[in-house]
């Protein structure tokens, strides 16, 4: 605890990926990076598919199975503060409209005689009506769109063979076996379902203060040194130039 006066927390990103954010923060307690994770969670608003409409599926899984999995395909939502909460948008019609919903359509056949894998490459945004596009700008261009899929394909990679590699997995259909369906997805944050988690996971760890007794260290002979070093599978200790023991990597 810091006492009874204001926190001023601070960050430090340490790693920073497509997939991973690791970060460091300071002046604060345990509240608020426990506050901070429940927010990653369940605060932070996302898109996912709410709504499913099987036309056909002649593969080996259930309609709620696969409705299920397409729930929980993740979204492109950069663009989500473009997008309204279907219970805050004025267009009050059941089907929604762009400014707070977007549909996706997925039609495989498989027509080969080895089996095919349908991925989440294969889903298309449903083209806009005419006259639907007017005023919205978050749909007007099409790298904006909602779609998850990758920035870019594999160099040299044909596009079925770059899917069958790189996409989600949703069904795998032999020859003649359809899937088409249609799907509606909308603004919505974690707390009401899971299917809008923006991240797969959020933890913190104290981070850990090593201190090395110089009394001590100096009744060490360099072979005790040496032990130590080769002790710790995380090799945090090591031997400084002037062959004092330090913590050189307290935090891995």
């Amino acid at each position: 605890m810091l006492g009874h006066g204001p926190r001023e927390p601070k960050i430090e990103i340490t790693h920073l990926s497509d997939e991973v954010m690791k970060f460091t923060l300071f002046d604060t307690d345990v509240a608020m990076a426990n506050g901070l994770r429940r927010i990653m969670l369940a605060d932070v608003p996302t898109l996912a598919i709410d709504l499913v409409t099987i036309e056909e599926n002649s593969s080996v899984l259930f309609d709620e199975f696969l409705a299920h999995r397409l729930g929980l395909l993740p979204i492109n939502s950069r663009k989500v503060e473009n997008y309204n909460y279907t219970r805050d948008c004025t267009c009050m019609t059941g089907s929604g409209c762009p400014f707070c919903t977007v549909k996706y359509t997925l039609d495989v056949v498989n027509e080969k005689d080895e089996s095919t894998l349908v991925t989440h490459l294969d889903i298309v945004c449903a083209e806009l009506e005419d006259g639907q596009q007017e005023g919205v700008e978050h749909l007007a261009d099409r790298e904006n769109w909602p779609v998850c899929v990758p920035s870019e394909q594999g160099h040299g990679m044909a596009k079925e063979d770059f899917a069958q590699s790189h996409g989600i997995p949703i069904v795998k259909l032999k020859k003649n076996q359809h899937f088409k369906c249609s799907m509606v997805a909308n603004k919505g944050c974690g707390k009401a379902h899971a299917k809008y988690n923006p991240c797969q996971t959020a933890v913190f760890a104290y981070e850990p203060e090593i201190r090395i007794s110089a009394a001590m260290e100096r009744t060490l002979v360099p072979d005790q040194k040496e032990q130590i070093v080769k002790s710790c599978p995380k090799q945090v200790y090591e031997i400084a130039d002037d062959g004092k023991l330090v913590a050189a990597n307290p935090q891995v």
